[in-house]
């Protein structure tokens, strides 16, 4: 794993962690509420991110790619995300599925959409300041001892919706594009079903894989 430089920013999810846990710390060593905005601001950029990407590639097998341009509105991301609501866990759990089926040792864990809303909503006042008086901000305050608490939660939140390979952490997402015409068809009719048996969606890939005489793949 690359040695972590907190000057120099890295747009994935191993640096942004460790990028909060040093806040996080500063905030708590130098009694500092100004460390904790800069703390809660790094939390929801990567919520942001994460909260993306299964996004984009939902979007990417639309017929539609005005999607695109949705994206690059005022709160593109709610907005693509109300779109795509009912078809987003659909997506997400083909993906655990799959990856049941197909690797070896890459459990991919379906995004949590609804807790990173809530959190993301409570970061937001340490953002959004404007409106707190300066004893908001003594390091001794609910506010300030409410604000370590939820930036300690998204910690949690983030280190467990992703798979931790040897320290570093990756989010779980398939370009269905890509998936043999037998899984793809497993995965059309599973947008379009109602049904949300998931065991019974990785038994069936996993019989695919075997008919295909494909061993389960490793993630190094």
């Amino acid at each position: 794993m690359e040695k972590f430089n907190p000057h120099i920013r890295k747009q994935n999810l191993s640096w942004s962690i460790i990028q909060i846990k040093v806040l996080l710390n500063q905030t708590e060593r130098d009694k500092s509420s100004t460390f904790l905005s800069y703390a809660a601001l790094e939390c929801r950029i990567i919520i942001e991110r994460l909260e993306l990407a299964p996004l984009v590639m939902a979007a990417s097998s639309l017929k539609d790619d005005s999607w695109k341009n949705e994206l690059e509105k005022f709160k593109g991301i709610q907005k693509l995300n109300s779109i795509l609501k009912s078809l987003r866990f659909r997506y997400q759990s083909f993906t655990s599925a799959f990856a049941e089926a197909v690797f070896e040792n890459c459990p991919l864990i379906p995004f949590d959409y609804k807790t990173a809303e809530n959190l993301q909503s409570r970061l937001a006042k340490y953002i959004h300041v404007y409106n707190k008086a300066d004893n908001d901000f003594l390091f001794e305050s609910e506010f300030v001892k409410e604000g370590i608490k939820t930036v300690k939660q998204v910690l949690h939140f983030l280190e467990n919706s992703c798979a931790n390979h040897e320290g570093s952490f990756r989010q779980g997402i398939i370009d269905f594009n890509t998936l043999s015409p037998e899984m793809r068809n497993e995965f059309n009719d599973w947008v379009n079903r109602k049904d949300e048996d998931v065991k019974a969606l990785t038994e069936r890939l996993n019989k695919i894989r075997e008919e295909k005489n494909m061993p389960k793949m490793k993630i190094n």
